[in-house]
C-alpha cells in the first residue's frame, strides 16, 4: 500500500490486479499541462479513441466539485474528475505512487478522494520590501500544488503591484509588473490554484500618505502615537471623498487585469479611526457605523468588476449588530497569529450570523528569524478545527514581513505543507507526515533529519520570555533599531533601549544554552544530505538567520548588570566587527529569491542596529 500526502479519503487494495509497465501506455483526453506533469513517469503515447486507451480521464458529473477517483488495474489506469481541478488533484497522486512502484507494476488499486475544507489558501506578503521575483512565486505555488491547495494571495499596500496611476512612485525592481502577474496566474491556474489579487483600501495605506499627493487623506495628518513609539499617518479619513476617489483609482488599474472571481479588500486595522478628522463623525454615529459606510463605498465599487469581497474581521467582530447592513456575499476572515487565539468562538459568532467565514492562522516566520514552529502548528490547528466545526468556507495561512522582512522564505515552508495536509485531511499524526513528506518531497533528504532540524530551529524562543507574535531576540533587535530612530529619546538612545529590553534579557546561563543549541543545529544544517536544487542556498539563508540572532543575543546579554563590564564590551566589540558584514551577507541572499528594489528600506533597518551596537560599545567603555 502507497503512502499518499495529504491522506486520501478513501483507499481499496485490489489485489493481483497490477499494471505493469513495461508497455508503452495509451493515453487519451489529457490535457496539455497533466501529460508533462506524468511523462516522466510513464512512456507515453497519445490515441484519438478511448477504445485504444489504457490511461484515461472520463469526467464524472456525479462527483463532488474538487473531488476525483483513481482507479488502477491490469488492464488500464482511470482517472475520473467532475472539474479540472479534479484531475490536477488525481495526477499529483499518481506522482507520489510513481515515485514509489517497484518492480515495474503498480498495484491494483481504487481511490477516492476529496477536501474537507473548500477554500485552502496561502497568503505571502510584498508589501514589507521583499517582493518575490517570479520564478520564488512559481516555487511556491509549485509546493501548493504539491498538497493540494487551490488560493493564493500576493498581499499588497502600497506600490509592490504596478498600478498604472501612480507608475511614478514605484521603485525601479521592486514591485510586480501586471505582465508578470498575468504570468503568476497562468501558472497557478494549470495547477488548480485561483490566484486571488489583493490590496489594502483603508488601514495600512502610510506609504500613499506619506505622499504630497495624498496627506491631506490621513485620519491623522501628523501621525500618532502607538505601541511605544511615534507612527506615520496610517488610515484614511472616511469623511474625506478624496479618501474613496482613491481607493476607485486603486481599484480601477488593479482589478481588471484578473480572472479570479474573488478580491481581498483587507480593511483591517484602520488604527487611528475616529481619532482626527472623523472624530466628530464617530461621535456622531458611532465607529463601527462609520467603517461600515466607508467599506460599502469601497464594496460598491468591487461590484463593478464582479469579484466577490473578502475582508478581515478584526473591526467588525467587535460590532457584531452591524452584519445586516453588510451584503450577503462578502467573505468574512478571522485572523489571528498565536497558537491561543479565540477561532472558535469568532468563526461560531460569525457563522451563526450568516457570515461565510474563513480562518486565518500565521506561519510565524515574522519578528523571529527562524519562526516560532509550536505557535504556528498549533495556530494552525486550532483554525482548520474551527472552520470543520462551524462548517466554515475555508482557511487562509498568512505570511507577514512586519519590521524589514528579515526571515527568508524557506521559514515558511513546512507550515504551507502542513496547512495543506491539515485542510485536505484533517487526522491524528498530522506532524509526524509533515516531517515525512517534507524530507522526502521537500527537502530530499536521504537521511531523513532536515525537516526535524528546521522545526527544531523554530523552537529557539523556548529558553526566552514568552511574546506574543513575536521572539523576545527580535524584541531586543527592533527596540535597537527604534532606539537611533524616531521612537528614541533624543541623546538618550541607550535609555531608552533599556527601558523597553529590561523583561527581555537573558541570564548569562540561558545565553550559554542557546549559543549551544544553535551551535549544534548549525553542525546539522552544514552537514544535511539534502538534494533539492536550492539545498546549498537554503543552508546559507538558516546560517544567516542564526548568525544575525546570535548577534542579537551578545547585544542582549551586555545590558544584563549581573554580568562584567570588560565582558560587555568584549561582546559588543565581537558584534560590532561581525556587523560590518551583515548587510553584505543578507543582501547577497536576499537577492537569490527576491527583488532588490525594496531591499534598502530593510538596509536601513539593518544599519541602525549596527549603529545602536556601536553606540552601546562606546556607553560601556565610558564605564570602564
Amino acid at each position: 500500500m502507497y503512502i499518499i500526502y495529504p491522506v486520501v479519503c478513501r483507499y481499496d487494495l485490489k489485489k493481483d490486479d497490477d499494471f505493469l509497465l513495461g508497455n508503452q501506455v495509451k493515453i487519451f483526453d489529457c490535457t496539455s499541462y497533466i501529460y508533462e506533469k506524468l511523462s516522466p513517469y510513464f512512456d507515453f503515447e497519445k490515441v484519438n479513441t478511448k477504445e485504444e486507451a489504457n490511461f484515461l480521464f472520463i469526467e464524472d458529473k456525479d462527483l463532488e466539485e474538487e473531488e476525483y477517483k483513481l482507479e488502477i488495474n491490469k488492464e488500464k489506469i482511470t482517472i475520473y474528475y467532475k472539474k479540472y481541478s479534479g484531475m490536477v488533484y488525481a495526477s499529483t497522486t499518481l506522482v507520489q505512487i510513481m515515485t514509489q512502484v517497484k518492480d515495474g507494476k503498480i498495484e491494483g488499486l481504487c481511490i477516492r478522494d476529496c477536501p474537507e475544507v473548500k477554500i485552502r489558501g496561502y497568503m505571502q506578503d510584498i508589501s514589507r520590501n521583499k517582493v518575490l521575483t517570479k520564478n520564488s512565486i512559481f516555487k511556491i505555488l509549485d509546493l501548493m500544488e504539491m498538497v493540494k491547495m487551490n488560493h493564493f494571495e500576493l498581499y499588497v499596500e502600497g506600490f509592490s503591484i504596478e498600478l498604472k496611476s501612480f507608475k511614478e512612485y514605484l521603485t525601479n525592481n521592486g514591485y510586480i509588473k501586471i505582465k508578470e502577474y498575468k504570468e503568476i496566474e497562468k501558472y497557478a491556474k494549470k495547477k488548480a490554484i485561483d490566484l486571488v489579487p489583493n490590496c489594502n483600501g483603508f488601514g495600512h495605506m502610510a506609504k500613499f500618505l506619506a505622499l504630497d499627493e495624498f496627506k491631506n487623506l490621513a485620519e491623522c495628518p501628523g501621525g500618532s502615537f502607538m505601541w511605544g513609539w511615534h507612527r506615520d499617518p496610517n488610515t484614511l479619513d472616511p469623511s474625506n471623498e478624496g479618501s474613496i476617489d482613491l481607493v476607485k483609482k486603486i481599484y480601477k488599474d488593479l482589478l481588471p487585469h484578473s480572472k479570479s472571481k474573488y478580491f481581498h479588500m483587507n480593511f483591517d486595522e484602520p488604527f487611528e479611526l475616529g481619532r482626527g478628522n472623523s472624530l466628530e463623525l464617530v461621535k456622531e454615529k458611532g465607529l463601527g457605523v462609520v467603517y461600515v459606510d466607508f467599506l460599502l463605498k469601497a464594496y460598491e465599487e468591487v461590484k463593478k468588476y464582479k469579484k466577490i469581497p473578502l475582508i478581515w474581521t478584526d473591526v467588525l467582530n467587535h460590532h457584531p449588530e452591524l452584519f445586516d447592513k453588510l451584503p450577503k456575499d462578502m467573505l468574512y476572515i478571522d485572523w489571528g497569529y498565536d497558537a491561543p487565539h479565540r477561532f472558535d468562538k469568532n468563526i461560531e459568532a460569525l457563522v451563526k450570523i450568516g457570515g461565510k467565514v474563513l480562518a486565518a492562522p500565521g506561519t510565524a516566520s515574522w519578528c523571529s528569524f527562524l519562526g516560532r514552529s509550536q505557535d504556528a502548528i498549533l495556530n494552525i490547528d486550532a483554525a482548520v478545527d474551527a472552520i470543520l466545526k462551524h462548517k466554515g468556507e475555508g482557511v487562509l495561512l498568512t505570511d507577514w514581513g512586519d519590521f524589514g522582512h528579515l526571515q527568508f522564505p524557506v521559514i515558511s515552508l513546512m507550515m504551507i505543507v502542513y496547512t495543506g495536509l491539515k485542510t485536505w485531511r484533517k487526522q491524528e499524526g498530522s506532524y509526524f507526515k509533515l516531517i515525512d513528506f517534507s524530507n522526502k518531497y521537500i527537502w530530499k533528504d536521504k537521511d531523513k533529519n532536515f525537516a526535524q532540524t528546521l522545526l527544531d530551529l523554530g523552537y529557539y524562543y523556548r529558553y526566552l520570555p514568552y511574546n506574543s507574535n513575536c521572539t523576545s531576540l527580535f524584541l531586543t533587535f527592533i527596540h535597537s533599531v527604534n532606539a537611533v530612530g524616531k521612537a528614541g529619546r533624543k541623546d538618550d538612545e541607550i535609555g531608552y533601549f533599556i527601558e523597553k529590553v529590561k523583561y527581555h534579557l537573558m541570564s548569562e546561563k540561558t545565553y550559554s544554552n542557546l549559543n549551544a543549541f544553535f551551535d549544534i543545529k548549525s553542525k546539522e544544517i552544514k552537514y544535511a544530505n539534502i538534494g533539492c536544487e536550492d539545498s546549498e542556498l537554503l543552508k546559507k539563508e538558516l546560517l544567516q538567520s542564526i548568525k544575525e540572532l546570535k548577534l542579537i543575543m551578545k547585544l542582549n546579554i551586555s545590558f544584563n548588570e549581573n554580568v562584567e563590564n570588560k565582558v560587555k564590551i568584549k561582546l559588543l566589540d565581537e558584534c560590532y566587527k561581525n556587523c560590518k558584514t551583515l548587510v553584505k551577507d543578507h543582501k547577497k541572499l536576499w537577492i537569490k529569491r527576491a527583488k532588490v528594489g525594496g531591499y534598502q528600506n530593510t538596509e536601513d533597518i539593518l544599519n541602525s542596529f549596527i549603529k545602536f551596537v556601536g553606540l552601546a560599545l562606546e556607553h560601556f567603555k565610558k564605564r570602564g
